[in-house]
């Protein structure tokens, strides 16, 4: 397992990683969150999503919406990348 900044960590074969993950979710308290998704915003909406401008509550959740297709760009990515 890998930590953000790349620092690596063994787990013994006797876990199981969704075991673990799911015991971190119960301790610290966002097991029962729901179903989470990443939120694609558009640059100009990052100040506001990040806390660098004041935003209220109804404004933060007014980007809460799907990005629109025709603005995304994807290419194919090798199957040696990493996930």
């Amino acid at each position: 397992m890998h930590e953000k900044g790349g620092n690596r960590h063994e787990m013994p074969a006797h876990h199981k990683l969704e075991h673990f993950v799911d015991e971190y979710l119960v301790a610290a308290g966002i097991r029962e969150d729901g179903n989470r998704m990443p939120v694609v915003l558009a640059r100009e909406a990052w100040p506001a999503w990040l806390g660098e401008e004041p935003a209220d509550e109804a404004q933060l959740k007014s980007l809460l919406a799907p990005y629109p297709s025709d603005s995304m760009v994807c290419w194919p990515v090798s199957a040696r990348v990493a996930t």
